[in-house]
């Protein structure tokens, strides 16, 4: 049986130390224009982080996007032809985001693109940690395509649906931030799709597979893919997943407690990625679970879908909804858990 490991993606929490340094400007405007002095105490809140995921051994995790207020804001400000509008909630949450407004066709407004990158370097430079030790375990975040379209206002008409604006974002704006990552050294980069996981009715999925698909082909096989999917769980995604992308640098991360009942909609068939990862934990409830539950939710996940290679448990969606404290108490469990797990597979063998 293969191990199973605990990852953590997506932004995290913010503390009240970072909220009143955001207060007035927005997160990634105010690292781009910080001092040396305002950059460290934003760092002590990484290096926290970082630490806190080493020792409870997780696998991998995210940069903590604490370089933004949310993750579609700063690729926006480095693309030309969109603008920022006001604040729009973020799903059903109660949380919301700077809505972009597309207004023509779209590319990086830098030849050499790296927005994002550039905050992340930024941000972990001033961390007093060792990022060679940590660099191939930190995962970079960036909006997917189909979530980005979705969820801006798209006032022209040179993008009448979602594909081809998805193929001009992605070649023109997101290679150039994960090719600049890779320069880093960086090897994780998720992607986030909610929409895709959302969008059953709106989106043909073979064209939205085959777009990414296509995309992930150019990409260096050294760079890890994470195509991280929450707030609903869309099976015939999933389907169109598993039978186009097979690579094994690319990721899978579903979302079964938004929509358990969906795991019972269709004919019992199974269904086989080449890595999955599996969100049996709440991000969006504080109550904290117990072993008991995660092990039958993840029995029922594993009824349904598996992976050839890799699997992994996680949050089920960004754990920013949470108080910081039980943020860090949810990682705790998944760590333990996911420990015990494996003790119990091992002594079966």
């Amino acid at each position: 049986m293969k191990t199973i490991r605990a990852i953590q993606f997506g932004p995290m929490p913010r503390p009240r130390v970072l909220a009143k340094i955001y207060r007035r400007e927005p997160a990634d405007v105010v690292i781009e224009s910080s001092s040396d002095t305002l950059l460290k105490n934003i760092g002590k809140v990484i290096k926290k982080y970082i630490d806190l995921m080493n020792k409870y051994g997780f696998h991998r995790f995210s940069d903590g996007a604490y370089w933004s207020d949310d993750i579609l804001t700063p690729i926006a400000r480095g693309i030309d032809n969109i603008s920022i509008n006001g604040l729009v909630r973020f799903y059903d949450n109660n949380f919301f985001y700077r809505q972009p407004v597309v207004e023509g066709k779209i590319k990086s407004k830098t030849p050499s693109g790296r927005v994002v990158a550039n905050l992340v370097s930024r941000i972990l430079k001033s961390a007093d940690i060792d990022l060679s030790k940590n660099i191939d375990k930190i995962s970079i975040t960036v909006p997917g395509p189909f979530t980005f379209y979705y969820r801006s206002l798209i006032s022209t008409s040179y993008y009448s649906n979602p594909y081809s604006f998805a193929k001009d974002y992605m070649y023109n704006v997101l290679l150039r931030e994960i090719e600049y990552m890779e320069k880093q050294n960086f090897r994780w980069i998720d992607i986030h799709e909610p929409e895709l996981a959302k969008r059953s009715l709106d989106i043909e999925e073979n064209k939205a597979i085959n777009l990414l698909k296509d995309f992930i082909s150019v990409l260096n096989k050294e760079i890890n893919i994470f195509i991280i999917m929450y707030f609903d769980l869309n099976l015939k995604i999933l389907e169109a997943l598993s039978r186009h992308i097979e690579e094994n640098n690319v990721y899978i991360h579903i979302d079964p407690i938004s929509k358990p009942e969906a795991l019972y909609y269709r004919k019992r068939k199974q269904l086989k990625v080449t890595n999955l990862s599996i969100g049996v934990f709440d991000s969006r409830n504080t109550k904290l679970e117990k072993y008991i539950d995660i092990s039958r939710k993840l029995r029922s996940v594993l009824n349904r879908v598996t992976a050839d290679n890799e699997i992994y448990l996680s949050h089920n969606a960004p754990l920013e909804f949470l108080p910081e404290v039980i943020a860090y108490r949810k990682l705790r469990i998944i760590s333990r858990y996911t420990d015990k797990l494996n003790l119990r597979l091992k002594n079966r063998e």
